[in-house]
């Protein structure tokens, strides 16, 4: 099943999600009501470091 995790901290806004299609959907959704910018990948966040592994099935 699918799971999207969305936290906002201040001017800060992180989404995690398992499924790209349901990730791209929820960004235009944000888009549509409200001034974004800047969706690039996580590197630190809270003093938390962030790998990105990526399965090639």
């Amino acid at each position: 099943s699918n799971f999207i995790i969305f936290t906002l901290n201040i001017d800060d806004m992180l989404i995690a999600c398992n499924n790209l299609l349901l990730i791209q959907y929820m960004k235009s959704q944000l888009y549509n009501y409200f001034m974004l910018s800047n969706f690039s990948k996580v590197h630190h966040l809270l003093s938390f470091q962030f790998i990105q592994i990526v399965h090639q099935d």
